[in-house]
């Protein structure tokens, strides 16, 4: 977590200073194999696109390489870092770490453990805390006096020895936070499992869910709450839909659904056009004639229980499907 931080510091002081020593690189760099300099001055021209002669305001080529190449990258980087290491997901790594077993506890910080447990309301509550401090004291002191606890190098492995030796009754609190710590990365690659699906569907609302919600909130509850409340039904499905605004002659808007992957994978239907003048022939004799005008079908017609799922689309107030046979289907 050090190095986040340096990093960071890194980045946002190259942001903030480093500007003319790279353009001097730059420079020193197309000197050298006589690649020609642009004026910076001078109005920056996107490559295959002819110079722009309106009123409007021009670009510079010095405006658009520190801003929009220099400075954007660097924003991208540090945009990166923030949401991979966030300070609720900083601070619960720093406190995992202080179980490491390696050289002897030398890591141990009971304060930061009291700190973690926090973070599991329902296992520990507020006056549980209150002692869990000198649990802790009680555990180090147990451990660090005993052999057999000197060269272990990983939290799975401290586990297995407190369960080996019977000390995970004696500091039965003690091995609970543990036992929530190990459990952690497992949720947490069960989680991006999940999520991985839905790459199925590109679109903003899909590509902006869930990376402060999974830094906040799921690492420490979602192993066991929020994993029982999401169903794999919900979130990956094999005909799931976007939901596209289309523009109507009359300026108006009106929803659709997206469904050219299911219209894809239905075979299309060839019905020959029937012979009118049997269909007259075949009115000979009859008094009425009586017919079904589908006009007004959709919405109407009941889509075959079995085949409702398979018109699966997503917004951004949940997960729905069809009753009845929708716009836009092949063959309907």
């Amino acid at each position: 977590m050090v190095m986040v931080d340096v990093t960071k510091t890194n980045l946002q002081k190259l942001r903030d200073e480093g500007w003319d020593s790279h353009m001097e690189k730059v420079t020193s760099f197309m000197a050298k194999y006589d690649i020609e300099v642009p004026n910076m001055e001078g109005q920056y021209i996107v490559p295959g696109r002819r110079m722009y002669r309106g009123k409007g305001p021009h670009v510079t080529n010095i405006h658009n390489f520190r801003v929009e190449v220099f400075l954007s990258v660097i924003d991208l980087q540090l945009q990166e870092l923030e949401n991979r290491f966030p300070e609720v997901s900083k601070e619960l790594l720093v406190c995992m770490s202080c179980f490491n077993p390696a050289n002897r506890f030398h890591s141990f910080d009971k304060r930061k453990l009291v700190q973690l447990a926090k973070f599991y309301p329902d296992e520990f509550s507020s006056s549980e805390l209150l002692f869990f401090e000198h649990s802790l004291e009680n555990f180090i002191v147990d451990v660090r006096n005993d052999e057999r606890f000197w060269n272990l190098k990983s939290l799975s492995e401290l586990s297995t020895k407190l369960v080996e030796t019977g000390m995970f009754e004696t500091h039965d609190r003690v091995y609970l936070l543990l036992k929530l710590v190990l459990i952690i990365p497992v949720a947490t690659a069960s989680v991006e499992r999940v999520f991985s699906g839905m790459t199925q569907v590109k679109d903003k609302l899909r590509n902006s869910m869930g990376d402060q919600m999974l830094n906040d909130c799921l690492i420490t509850h979602l192993e066991r709450d929020l994993f029982y409340n999401v169903s794999m039904d919900d979130i990956v499905h094999q005909w799931l839909a976007n939901v596209v605004m289309v523009k109507k002659e009359n300026v108006q808007w009106r929803m659709c659904v997206d469904f050219t992957d299911l219209n894809k994978a239905c075979p299309k239907d060839y019905y020959p056009l029937p012979r009118i003048d049997q269909l007259v022939d075949s009115t000979s004799g009859h008094a009425l004639l009586r017919f079904m005008d589908a006009f007004s079908g959709y919405h109407q017609i009941s889509l075959h229980n079995p085949n409702r799922q398979k018109t699966t689309f997503i917004t951004e107030g949940g997960v729905y499907n069809y009753i009845a046979m929708p716009f836009r289907l092949k063959n309907a």
